[in-house]
This record gives structure tokens, C-alpha cells and sequence, in this order.
């Protein structure tokens, strides 16, 4: 419901973003699978009261890059990661532009807990 001004509040616009949650996540999982051609574990995503939307991607190690491990080639085996990190958040912020019509400021890969997770940050032009 729009304030009296006909502007949208925070706490609206909040409630908006945090009803496509679920369907971002079926949408990154997607995108996870057709660009590496590997199904990960889960996706979630959460908006936060900043309007930054929260990732994380669980289980997104790819078999290609477990066997470059299990061989010994662990640094390329970093370099693939790195690389398809770097390629899943740019394909990110085109589907969020494109498809959820949200322009991104900025994503940011965080640092993961553990080697199969991926988590992003994401700053939008709210």
C-alpha cells in the first residue's frame, strides 16, 4: 500500500522483495545447472532489512572439479572454482536485471565457509 505521498515504504517494498525469494532460488538453481551443467544441493536467498539480497549456494562443487582435487591438481582445481564463481555472478546479475527487473550496484563474492558453498551479496539500485 502506497504511504500518502503515493511512494511505497521501506517496510512495502521489503515485504515485496521478500515474497520472490523462492522463486530467485528455483531461478539461480536454474541458472547454476545450464551454466556448469551441475545440480546443486540448495539455493537460498534472503533479503535483509538493507535491501541487500543474501545467497548461498550449497553444494556446488562439480564433478569436474572433484576429480581435478582427488588427482592432485588442487590449484587448478581452485582456478575452475574461482572461475565458475566469477561466471555465476555475472549470470546472476543479468538474470536479476533481466527477468526480476533489478539492477544490481554491485555483487560481492563472500568468503565461504566451506569449499562446496558459494555466498553473494548482493547491492541493488533500490
Amino acid at each position: 500500500m502506497p504511504t500518502s505521498a503515493g511512494r511505497t515504504s521501506p517496510k512495502q517494498k521489503l515485504r515485496r522483495l521478500k515474497s520472490i525469494e523462492k522463486d530467485l532460488e528455483n531461478k539461480i538453481e536454474t541458472l547454476y545447472l545450464s551454466c556448469v551443467g551441475h545440480e546443486v544441493t540448495s539455493v537460498s536467498c534472503h533479503f535483509l532489512d538493507s535491501f541487500d539480497l543474501y545467497i548461498s549456494i550449497e553444494g556446488s562443487i562439480s564433478p569436474p572439479e572433484k576429480f581435478l582435487a582427488e588427482w592432485g591438481s588442487t590449484e587448478l582445481a581452485k582456478d575452475m572454482r574461482t572461475t565458475i564463481n566469477q561466471i555465476i555472478s555475472d549470470k546472476l546479475g543479468e538474470t536479476l536485471k533481466n527477468e526480476l527487473n533489478l539492477q544490481t550496484n554491485q555483487l560481492s563474492l563472500l568468503k565461504p565457509m566451506r569449499p562446496e558453498q558459494i555466498n553473494i551479496l548482493v547491492d541493488f539500485s533500490l
